[in-house]
């Protein structure tokens, strides 16, 4: 059996979409980081943040950003529209408070 790489785990972070949602996200919390995969992300504005309560909320900033993208996947299947990305980014920004 072969091993699968952490991208193939998580192919819904891997569309434009869900990379446009990052990318709003990081410039939202002032990162700049390379969006490679999300726990390379997690990883790398971790090590940014100040002080335990950054990196926690960091983490739970990407975790809501995670379940908003998946969310939109589904009403996209389902309803048949897609949120547009800053619409997921108020979700998330409402979630983080």
């Amino acid at each position: 059996m072969r091993k699968q790489t952490r991208n193939e785990r998580a192919p819904v972070l891997q569309c434009d979409y869900s990379q446009s949602c990052l990318r709003d996200v990081l410039q939202w919390m002032q990162l700049t980081v390379h969006i490679e995969d999300i726990q390379d992300m997690r990883r790398r504005s971790a090590q940014k943040a100040r002080g335990k309560i950054s990196r926690e909320f960091i983490w739970s900033v990407l975790t809501a950003t995670i379940y908003h993208i998946w969310m939109a996947r589904n009403e996209a299947l389902c309803q048949k529209s897609v949120p547009i990305p800053t619409k997921v980014l108020k979700l998330i920004r409402m979630d983080a408070k």
